[in-house]
């Protein structure tokens, strides 16, 4: 089961339409149903959307498909992954690891096996474009 047929459910359990979910949601319809076509892949800004107007989701289940059980406890962070752990704002260079303090990140783009990729830019790029 896709993502696409969890929304559904999340729609049809609260007894919504899809326009109705759109608007209680804070998103355009068109999203809504680009979504549930398979045509667009949902945006993180779009899952946390959700997971705010519904706080009954459980965010795994929603994008994943994987429930967590109460019987499963985090995994602890061993010591030496602890230490690979940067402080927030400070990358790491594609030079290896010194610090990238005096650079801004221009793009981020996320690539998927479905062979579709996302691009996010800014707030600022995208204001400035």
């Amino acid at each position: 089961m896709g993502i696409a047929e969890r929304l559904q459910m999340v729609i049809k359990m609260n007894g919504l339409t899809n326009s109705s979910f759109a608007d209680r949601i804070g998103v355009q319809r068109s999203s809504v149903s680009h979504v549930l076509s398979g045509r667009n892949k949902p945006s993180v800004d779009f899952i946390q959307k959700i997971l705010q107007s519904f706080p009954k989701v459980d965010a795994n289940w929603l994008v994943a498909g994987r429930k967590v059980g109460k019987s499963e406890e985090t995994k602890s962070i061993s010591q030496k992954e602890y230490k690979t752990v940067l402080p927030p704002n400070e990358p790491i260079s594609s030079k290896g690891n010194e610090r990238a303090k005096d650079k801004k990140i221009e793009r981020i783009i996320i690539y998927y096996d479905d062979k579709t990729f996302e691009e996010m830019l800014p707030a600022k790029k995208i204001i400035e474009e």
